[in-house]
């Protein structure tokens, strides 16, 4: 069945993109046995959806910077869920971007300086 790799959510062989997220969906879900950047990285960036969490990747990413992202979502309370079909609604997205510590200040020195250009 394929996965979501951002939630992590299976859905059902008919479902091609993450209906929460919109992502595509993959028949497995990577997870890397180690991962230096998540283990000693520190956080530049808290994102409260999926979609500015790859966007600040890419943008990093796009500059040489190593990331990596560690998202959650949290288990639904069960007086609070809701159910369309087999599927949940999703409950609240937390993610943190990571980066190396040697390369932290120039991730937030980009970041600020890409949000001081979108206001313009």
């Amino acid at each position: 069945m394929p996965y979501c790799p951002c939630c992590k959510y299976e859905y059902e062989d008919s479902v091609t993109v993450c209906p929460d997220c919109d992502c595509p969906l993959v028949a497995k879900v990577h997870e890397p046995d180690h991962d230096p950047v998540l283990e000693a990285g520190e956080v530049v960036f808290r994102a409260s959806d999926p979609g500015a969490a790859m966007s600040v990747q890419a943008l990093l990413e796009s500059q040489g910077i190593p990331t990596a992202l560690a998202a959650s979502m949290p288990d639904l309370v069960p007086a609070t869920r809701w159910f369309l079909g087999d599927m949940a609604v999703p409950a609240t997205y937390r993610g943190e971007i990571l980066v190396p510590a040697e390369d932290a200040d120039r991730a937030r020195e980009l970041l600020r300086s890409f949000e001081e250009q979108s206001k313009e």
